[in-house]
């Protein structure tokens, strides 16, 4: 069965379901999956619960530009979520499922938990010969110190700014911290 929806010039063509990760395409999706909640976001930044205030101009300069992208993002989510909400909706955890119920109550029985893959042949604990002093001695950490390690983007949100700031209040001096992935703090 085809779904007889307006869209936009960029899908010109009729598809029996358009799935959509991120990014506009939500809008005309059937099903959505989602790694982020953004209203739940702006509930925490308007609580004072994430993200500290900059304290430069070129830092209140990006928190405008990012404070004016977070609202956009917003609203285009409640657009999504709200009326012309997809037939399913998944969510990478349930915590994030609970932002989402949080938000959009009425989505709750829309909601299914499917959380991101791994390889467990891969990254399985008996790999850790063959990785783990390689990889040390390619960032030069000691082999007997404590290893932090961080995977992801969006550093600003997820907080990698405070992990670093906090490093200064473990007693051990040789932990170190990993950082893996695209940011900016």
């Amino acid at each position: 069965m085809r779904y007889n929806r307006l869209r936009p010039p960029c899908i010109q063509e009729e598809y029996d379901i358009i799935h959509a990760v991120t990014g506009l395409p939500f809008l005309f999706a059937d099903v959505t999956t989602s790694h982020f909640c953004e209203r739940e976001a702006l509930r925490l930044e308007r609580g004072g619960l994430a993200k500290a205030p900059p304290t430069t101009v070129l830092g209140k300069l990006r928190a405008l530009d990012y404070g004016l992208y977070r609202r956009l993002v917003a609203f285009l989510e409640g657009l999504t979520f709200g009326r012309r909400r997809p037939k399913v909706r998944i969510t990478v955890s349930e915590r994030l499922k609970e932002d989402f119920v949080r938000q959009y109550g009425e989505a709750e029985g829309d909601i299914i938990v499917v959380p991101n893959g791994v390889d467990c042949q891969r990254f399985h604990p008996d790999n850790r010969a063959l990785y783990r002093d390689k990889l040390r001695q390619g960032h030069n950490i000691p082999l007997d110190a404590p290893l932090l390690l961080f995977v992801g983007g969006d550093w600003e949100r997820k907080g990698v700014r405070f992990t670093i700031e906090a490093l200064s209040l473990l007693p051990d001096e040789r932990v170190r911290l990993l950082v893996v992935g695209p940011g900016d703090v």
